[in-house]
């Protein structure tokens, strides 16, 4: 004869809160309920709202027991009485639990509430518990509306949901809602090392805290993975354990890869990545366990209370050690350019190629962004003869373009010519055209068609341009006016040229749509660049072919795209006075007659 055995009840349900006090993280909710067990203050309605795992049916369930328990004390049910014992088992038909996801009809509903006009057989109340709630039809809503708006005095409906928002205003509206939170991760580690303790199991502190961090504050969740770890490792649980059970990544690897980033070490970073990838990482993955741990850098540095960041300490003790290599700027600056990798990186065909791109390009932009102070600090320090002779050479660079800027604005301006029928448009002064620009442009340019480095200066840098025609086609690179209404349209349509350049390139749009074209002179685009990281890759000869391309087939015409950062924008030289080319109006014969004698120069004539 075969034996059977009691199957093993799942810790979630063993530890399943059977009293109010025993909820965890839901003070506010539990002490407005027993307040109302207590003065006889009870609604006939209650809509528990939050995510999954943080006592919404487990709350719904206490208050059935406590509202028909034959010996409540304080509130709380006594959980000895035979109505507690049954509703605890599931044998009272006065009180009925049903899971809208799965019985979401009107039919199934009008059974239910068929039952509704018959008084209670076992208990005092008769009380309907619906869980998911937001899955019923309109259909079974509107049949479920007129009972909760008019009940019977002997009934209670408790619905619980975890997508308030689908639920209708007219069945919230008639429910005393409450909107239960996550669970904090000190509560669930306590919680956790309560069970622990009671199984007498090694589990190290650390993977506790873990746990509580990978379930976002879901106590059944928490519970879920602890009794999945206690049946995956037989020995001691440990931060390992949890990290191999739920396929992830040990923080420690990701503080690896953060830390080369800051001590801007390119082999270290990617020796990393080939080996998480030859773990079978995921790229995708990766990235957001890196973009989860510089927020919670950023916290740390900003010293944010109560942040997730506290949590990552008790499991990661190298955590703070990387974080304080560097500051808050800097990380957001790393953050900032992740999570725009984020919502691009799931369009590429090889995720981790373009995930190495990604982190290579945060070496390099790192490695750009030295400011005169840093260098001034290396010369104090003293640095190599080879880099004190190229910092020489700039600082006199910059000091002769200062000298012609100078000249250039103390030069008496041009007599302007008479006004004929034609005049052409005022021209305006451009903004600096960065030098890996110009060397972009130039390339494949024989040398004596390329315009002079002085002459190049001089057009970039000039706060007041020649209106010659031979300098602005120098500037724009092609042949054409200026067309005012143009840059309005290509603005309004900037949404519409990203989209066609992602058909083409998904990577040169993700680059491209960190600025807007702010400038028009000629046939050439400004475009505006919070990140100079971003308009170093707009110029980019593939990325600018592109955009050319669909540039030239929208307007039908030839038009070039320059993008130059927020920094460079701030610094260009102010505009040029536009010229007043209006014509001016008649004057009296007499007044013709006395500028004739003394000439235009010598009278000045006064409207009064």
């Amino acid at each position: 004869m075969r034996t059977g055995c009691l199957m093993y009840l799942a810790l979630y349900r063993t530890w399943r809160p059977q009293r109010f006090d025993e909820v965890v993280g839901q003070q506010a909710v539990v002490r407005t309920l027993k307040n109302a067990l207590r003065a006889n203050r009870l609604a006939h309605a209650y809509l528990f709202a939050g995510p999954r795992g943080t006592g919404k049916t487990s709350l719904a369930k206490i208050l059935a027991k406590a509202v028909n328990c034959e010996q409540p004390a304080d509130g709380e049910p006594c959980n000895a009485c035979a109505a507690c014992v049954g509703i605890t088992q599931g044998s009272i038909v006065d009180v009925v639990e049903m899971d809208a996801a799965s019985n979401r009809g009107v039919d199934e509903i009008r059974s239910v509430l068929e039952q509704v006009r018959y008084a209670p057989t076992a208990v005092r109340y008769k009380v309907y518990i619906i869980d998911e709630v937001h899955m019923l039809t309109t259909e079974a809503f509107n049949a479920l509306l007129k009972t909760l708006e008019e009940p019977p005095s002997e009934c209670l409906f408790l619905l619980a949901t975890t997508d308030v928002i689908k639920v209708p205003a007219t069945i919230a509206s008639r429910c005393q809602r409450f909107d239960l939170s996550r669970v904090a991760s000190d509560l669930v580690v306590a919680r956790l090392r309560q069970v622990v303790k009671s199984l007498d199991q090694d589990v190290e502190d650390a993977a506790l805290w873990m746990i509580a961090r990978v379930t976002d504050g879901g106590m059944r969740d928490a519970l879920s993975l602890l009794d999945q770890l206690l049946s995956y490792e037989e020995g001691r649980v440990d931060v390992e354990s949890v990290t191999q059970l739920i396929g992830g990544i040990h923080s420690e690897r990701v503080g690896r890869l953060v830390g080369a980033l800051l001590r801007n070490e390119p082999a270290l970073l990617l020796a990393e990545l080939t080996e998480l990838f030859g773990l079978g990482v995921d790229a995708t993955h990766l990235l957001g366990e890196l973009v989860s741990y510089l927020r919670d850098g950023i916290h740390l540095a900003l010293r944010v209370e109560g942040a997730d960041a506290s949590d990552r300490v008790h499991y990661d003790p190298t955590f703070p050690v990387v974080v304080q290599q560097t500051d808050g700027a800097t990380l957001l600056r790393m953050l900032e350019t992740l999570a725009l990798a984020q919502s691009e990186i799931r369009h590429q065909a090889q995720a981790s190629v373009y995930f190495e791109v990604v982190l290579l390009s945060l070496l390099s932009e790192k490695a750009t962004v030295r400011s005169s102070a840093a260098i001034t600090a290396d010369e104090a320090r003293g640095a190599r003869p080879e880099e004190q002779n190229e910092v020489t050479r700039l600082k006199e660079e910059i000091r002769a373009l200062h000298a012609r800027v100078a000249a250039l604005e103390q030069s008496p301006p041009r007599r302007a010519a008479p006004p004929t029928a034609s005049v052409a448009p005022s021209l305006r002064a451009a903004p600096p055209v960065p030098s890996s620009v110009l060397a972009e442009r130039t390339q494949g340019v024989p040398p004596s068609e390329r315009l002079p480095v002085e002459r190049r200066e001089d057009v970039a840098d000039a706060s007041v341009l020649s209106r010659s025609p031979s300098v602005e086609e120098a500037l724009n690179g092609v042949d054409g006016e200026s067309d005012p209404t143009l840059l309005k349209r290509i603005q309004a349509d900037w949404n519409q040229i990203l989209d066609a350049v992602r058909e083409v390139r998904v990577q040169t749009r993700a680059w491209l749509a960190d600025g807007r074209p702010e400038d028009m002179i000629g046939n050439t685009i400004y475009g505006r660049y919070a990140h100079a990281l971003h308009a170093s890759h707009v110029m980019k000869q593939v990325n600018l072919e592109l955009i050319e391309e669909v540039l030239a087939k929208r307007y039908q015409r030839k038009l070039r795209f320059v993008a130059i950062s927020e920094d460079e924008w701030r610094q260009r030289s102010p505009k040029a006075e536009v010229v007043d080319v209006t014509p001016p109006q008649k004057r009296e014969a007499w007044v013709e007659k006395v500028v004739e004698w003394f000439g235009e120069d010598a009278v000045t004539v006064v409207d009064e």
